[in-house]
């Protein structure tokens, strides 16, 4: 009888064993600035993320309480209250979506991606054209890229390339007023049917700050996969996708496509050799011409295997493959953590009121478990129409460490100031969850006209 005692007793301490182990194994820290793929693709069962990341002592808040609140399967409304150090209350409204059961999308004017000119659109506008546009509920909209006359970073819609790079303005010194790129990489948020990513346009070594690290970053573009199903090329200078107008030579080939039904099925709809210099100009919205060199001695040979009423289909491609196949690209601004960690050019950022502690900010992130994570910070002081009890806004240190104790793995900047706005379906009705600091309304439509929009959308 003793020895079957201690046979069990045995079993009893091997298993709370085995239990404490599993309760303390922690994720070790990653260096930083290192990019991390965490396991965007979240399958049938997405896990659920602890709140906050177990010991880790923030700094610059204390203090933080939350509520949450269901927009709709899959998607949960986060509003958490922070003290910061100096004492003034943040309210930080994050959006966590499981890509399993909802969507992520760009917005833009007219829910336009072929033949779209570069206009300016308030959130909700966009949100009511991608519904107009897809007969899809709209669950949450908030401004994505800057507001200047073109958006600031490359951009992707529905699998076609708005803009296939970065602005530089020639210049790499982040500390130079005159450049137009930030202290670390500027950054890239992209879906993948259910992945997201949040990286620069390539992937790269050494000191960011570096003007010869930078240069590389900021130059790359992305481009085109063509497939025909048998033989698959790359785009380049000489073989292009013309969704607007282009000048030709005579000798140059053409083919012209069809891609009402998205890049994955596009018809051949004519094949021709140009016989004098002109112009090619897209004749349809729906319609796009791909455009070959006569110089261009290989694809030439591609387009004359292709057939009219073949079929061929595009795919988006970054020079090291980092942003292959992603139908939506958003540019971001500022890295704010890499590899779980803030990143370490954070305090160094001077673009876009980065030390500035009153300013709203937008932000996006993905989490330990590969959700998507969307961030909106109210601040009307940063407009002064601010009363006693409105929210103060924060520097992009405290948003970071802030992405960092929400266990975030990779998340940047998104525009903020007065183009902050953060609209969500509550209980079926659209709401103004975070006003515009330009005019302080709960009005759908008040706020700032901006670039392109992330939309989160019924599946």
């Amino acid at each position: 009888m003793n020895k079957i005692k201690k046979i069990f007793l045995i079993i009893l301490i091997s298993l709370f064993t085995c239990f404490s182990y599993a309760c303390v194994d922690k994720q070790e820290a990653n260096e930083p600035d290192e990019i991390v793929d965490p396991s965007g693709n979240q399958g049938e069962k997405a896990k659920t993320t602890p709140r906050f990341k177990e010991d880790y002592t923030p700094t610059l808040f204390s203090s933080v309480t939350y509520e949450e609140k269901e927009i709709v399967d899959g998607l949960i409304l986060y509003t958490y209250t922070l003290t910061k150090a100096n004492g003034d209350i943040t309210i930080i409204n994050e959006l966590e979506a499981d890509l399993n059961k909802v969507r992520i999308e760009a917005g833009t004017k007219d829910n336009k991606a072929l033949g779209y000119a570069f206009q300016k659109v308030v959130p909700y506008e966009a949100a009511t054209s991608y519904t107009q546009a897809t007969n899809k509920q709209v669950y949450a909209s908030l401004n994505a890229d800057f507001f200047g006359s073109v958006c600031v970073n490359a951009f992707v819609k529905d699998g076609i390339i708005i803009k296939d790079s970065h602005n530089d303005n020639n210049n790499y010194d982040y500390l130079n007023s005159a450049s137009d790129v930030p202290a670390s990489a500027p950054m890239l948020f992209g879906i993948k049917g259910n992945t997201a990513q949040v990286a620069p346009i390539i992937s790269y070594s050494g000191d960011i700050k570096s003007a010869i690290v930078k240069m590389p970053v900021i130059k790359a573009k992305l481009s085109y996969t063509i497939n025909t199903g048998i033989k698959s090329i790359d785009t380049s200078d000489s073989l292009k996708i013309v969704t607007s107008a282009l000048a030709v030579n005579a000798d140059d080939m053409y083919a012209l496509l069809d891609l009402s039904k998205g890049v994955n099925d596009i018809e051949v709809l004519e094949i021709g050799i140009v016989d004098k210099k002109m112009t090619l100009i897209a004749p349809s919205a729906n319609k796009a011409y791909l455009y070959c060199a006569s110089s261009n001695t290989e694809g030439l040979s591609f387009l004359n295997r292709v057939s009219v009423g073949s079929k061929i289909s595009l795919s988006v491609k970054s020079p090291d493959g980092l942003w292959n196949g992603y139908e939506t690209i958003l540019g971001c601004r500022q890295a704010l953590v890499m590899g779980s960690n803030v990143a370490s050019t954070v305090t160094l950022e001077n673009t876009n009121g980065a030390q500035g502690a009153d300013i709203p900010r937008s932000a996006v992130g993905i989490n330990v478990d590969g959700k998507v994570c969307i961030y909106a910070v109210e601040s009307l002081y940063y407009g002064r129409k601010a009363n006693e009890g409105d929210s103060h806004g924060c520097d992009l240190p405290t948003l970071a460490e802030f992405m960092v104790y929400n266990n975030i793995v990779n998340g940047a900047n998104f525009d903020g100031g007065g183009s902050t706005q953060l609209i969500c379906k509550i209980d079926g009705v659209d709401k103004v969850v975070v006003r515009s600091s330009d005019t302080g309304s709960t009005e759908l439509a008040s706020t700032r006209q901006v670039m392109n929009v992330i939309m989160v959308v019924e599946k």
